[in-house]
């Protein structure tokens, strides 16, 4: 095999392994200062509106920052399933924000780590039912918003 054309299967192979890494995540449309009823003004990490979780096993995409103290996926439609292991991300999480969205489902891995995180904001949503396991991690929670409009 020639050595072009075994670069060729290199450069599939790497570029394909990169599309796969990222193809299952959302990103921080922006880093800017939200401020929450009852808590007050934190740095927050805002998924952008055009943003789109369709399936589980979605995660974050950015690197590693403990400066922002609140995740907000708030007002996306889009949003049908909560990203996993966002506590790798944003170790210092004190709220989190998916209100007004259209959750279906939650799961424990959703909230994995987060030791720290006080509210969690979930209302009007289309959440059916919550594994009993769902908060386990969620040592410091003291706010739970979870109604539905009818």
């Amino acid at each position: 095999m020639s050595k072009f054309i075994q670069f060729l299967f290199f450069a599939f192979f790497v570029a394909n392994k990169f599309e796969k890494s990222f193809a299952n995540s959302v990103t921080c449309e922006k880093i800017a200062d939200i401020n929450w009823s009852h808590i007050g003004t934190q740095k927050a990490c805002h998924i952008g509106q055009n943003s789109v979780i369709e399936s589980p096993g979605y995660t974050v995409q950015w690197d590693k920052d403990d400066t922002i103290t609140a995740f907000n996926l708030a007002g996306n439609k889009n949003i049908f399933y909560l990203p996993d292991k966002v506590s790798e991300n944003f170790t210092k999480l004190l709220t989190y924000g998916a209100h007004d969205c259209g959750v279906k489902v939650i799961r424990k891995s959703n909230f994995a780590g987060m030791s720290m995180v006080k509210a969690l904001f979930l209302y009007n949503n289309r959440i059916e039912k919550v594994p009993s396991d769902a908060f386990e991690d969620m040592k410091a929670l003291i706010w739970v918003y979870l109604c539905k409009k009818i």
